[in-house]
């Protein structure tokens, strides 16, 4: 897992962004001369500057509860075949 917080170059007139990223990659190496596999997840949150925290962390519940479930997995994998 691999985490990174970045500040976006403020533009005129428009709140400065912070965007934060979660990187999970998954590598299985190959053996035999097979290739290896790698399967990558990763999401970013993109919030405005000193946004109120009590809102960010309900849109990333928000976010969680709906990655987690069963609807988006299946779409996710059935997508996949």
């Amino acid at each position: 897992m691999f985490l990174r917080h970045q500040k976006e170059t403020a533009k005129a007139g428009a709140v400065q962004m912070y965007r934060h990223t979660a990187d999970y990659t998954h590598t299985t190496f190959g053996t035999g001369g097979a290739p290896d596999n790698v399967r990558q997840y990763y999401t970013v949150f993109r919030v405005p500057y000193n946004d109120d925290h009590t809102v960010a962390q309900l849109d990333m519940k928000g976010y969680s509860y709906y990655v987690n479930g069963d609807t988006f997995q299946l779409d996710m994998l059935n997508w996949l075949t």
